[in-house]
């Protein structure tokens, strides 16, 4: 079961609501691409590769720099840093975050 699979219905729907409403803003249809930078520069977002995260240990960048087996993760709320696997073709990072 994927993860998406394993959250409720209220939930996906909720995501889905989401995706709906920033797309709308951004004038973007369903249909259409949602560039990363894009969405990223209207969230306030920072888009990170493993290797520019502050006081990251040399160990943890390179686990990760070697991984194939995540694809991004957010590290921080408060200043929003997303972080993306750079191993990761383009499209496949595109994907990670659209919404």
């Amino acid at each position: 079961m994927s993860l998406i699979q394993s959250q409720s219905p209220e939930f996906r729907q909720r995501c889905e609501a989401i995706a709906t409403e920033q797309r709308s803003l951004l004038r973007v249809r369903a249909f259409e691409p949602l560039p990363l930078v894009t969405l990223a520069t209207k969230l306030g977002a920072i888009l990170l590769t493993p290797d520019r995260v502050p006081s990251s240990e040399a160990q943890q960048i390179t686990l990760f720099l070697a991984s194939d087996e995540w694809s991004a993760a957010i590290i921080g709320y408060s200043l929003l840093w997303i972080v993306c696997n750079p191993r990761h073709v383009p499209t496949r990072r595109e994907s990670n975050f659209d919404a």
